[in-house]
């Protein structure tokens, strides 16, 4: 067991790690366990343990910001946006029916294959014979 630092750019935070390695015998090597325990002040550069409470709830304001109607996005852009992933879905539905029929038509093709090649075989065995 050790424990680790990792810089997260985006939050321009530094997290700390407790790190314990396992081995895998389906892989045949070790795998990385994690556990986030706590941040980096980066002030005085201690680590600040996390808290056993957890997430402090929402309050109402921050529930009605985090539903459907985010802030900057209007109703149009909305309307627009599920407009188009309702077209995407269709075409997604369509092409996947397709797929459906062309693994169909593979399958036939390849029973057929199947079928010509033990022809072949028998055709080439009774050539043989002679």
């Amino acid at each position: 067991m050790s424990i680790t630092r990792s810089y997260n750019r985006k939050l321009n935070r530094t997290y700390v790690y407790e790190t314990t390695y396992e081995w895998s015998e389906e892989r045949q090597r070790r795998i990385q366990k994690r556990k986030c325990i706590g941040q980096v002040d980066p002030d005085t550069g201690e680590t600040i343990p996390n808290g056993k409470v957890g997430r402090r709830p929402l309050t109402a304001e921050e529930k009605r910001q985090s539903g459907p109607n985010k802030p900057g996005l209007s109703q149009k852009e909305e309307i627009s946006i599920r407009q188009e992933l309702k077209r995407l879905k269709a075409g997604l539905k369509a092409n996947t029916e397709f797929m459906k029929s062309m693994e169909v038509l593979l399958s036939r093709m390849a029973q057929e294959t199947s079928h010509l090649r033990e022809a072949l075989d028998k055709a080439l065995d009774s050539q043989a014979r002679r």
